[in-house]
């Protein structure tokens, strides 16, 4: 069932991709049967739990949410179970320890001067510095890894723990890291749970569903390399439900 748009505030803009999707999300069922890339959304909490669960175990994402859910996503219940269960994974190599002074530097750079956020001119003046368009859609990749909470800005512990689970301390090591991110884009698991974080983090709060018109441009953004009826389901969108909005 389809419920009203829900209102939005006020927040920061963020360059496109980012502000051109701002209010972009989807509701996973939609595409389900054409593009499996689906899955429900989790909150930031559950997002950091199923981070630690695969730190620990090495475990792939959708094995880790499938734990903590069937354990009232309860991570160390979920983690000993797990290892009596007998499964094993090789966990993946830690990023390289990061300098605490560098990466304050780092964030400096680019936050307001009025607070301890990176705001839309910040993120923009960012990918200048990463040769990268406002445009490019690893920009939500980067989100992503940063667990940011809200379009167009960044906290100071959203970007330094991003850029500690990189590795990264400065813009070149950053940089170095730009088409490793634009990787996950083309990796169908990745890729899946970038989709999931991205549908979820455009929300406003209290924001149950969105505009279709931005769905079909993260649509576009993420599924090109993934689901060969993108343009036939964009038409059929654009033609047949034009102004209804999408639920999450």
């Amino acid at each position: 069932s389809r419920r009203p748009v829900g209102t939005s505030g006020g927040r920061l803009q963020l360059p496109p991709p980012l502000a051109r999707c701002r209010s972009v999300s989807l509701r996973a069922s939609s595409l389900s049967r054409r593009c499996p890339a689906m899955s429900t959304a989790l909150n930031r909490q559950q997002r950091d739990k199923v981070a630690n669960f695969q730190a620990v175990t090495g475990a792939p994402a959708k094995l880790a949410t499938e734990f903590l859910k069937r354990y009232s996503w309860s991570l160390d219940q979920a983690v000993d179970i797990f290892f009596t269960e007998g499964h094993s994974f090789s966990a993946k190599a830690a990023p390289p320890a990061v300098d605490a002074k560098r990466l304050d530097a780092f964030f400096r750079k680019y936050k307001d001067a009025q607070s301890e956020c990176m705001s839309s001119d910040g993120i923009q003046e960012l990918c200048a510095d990463l040769s990268i368009s406002a445009l490019d859609p690893v920009t939500l990749v980067l989100s992503y890894h940063c667990r940011a909470e809200s379009m167009g800005v960044f906290t100071r512990d959203e970007f330094c723990g991003g850029m500690q689970r990189l590795g990264c301390d400065d813009i070149l090591k950053l940089r170095a890291k730009v088409e490793e991110l634009r990787g996950a884009l083309h990796d169908r698991v990745a890729c899946k749970e970038v989709y999931a974080y991205t549908f979820q983090f455009a929300l406003d709060q209290g924001q149950r569903c969105l505009p279709v018109e931005m769905c079909i441009e993260f649509w576009k953004l993420l599924l090109r390399n993934h689901f060969a009826l993108l343009d036939t389901w964009i038409g059929f969108v654009e033609q047949f439900n034009p102004t209804c909005p999408i639920t999450t």
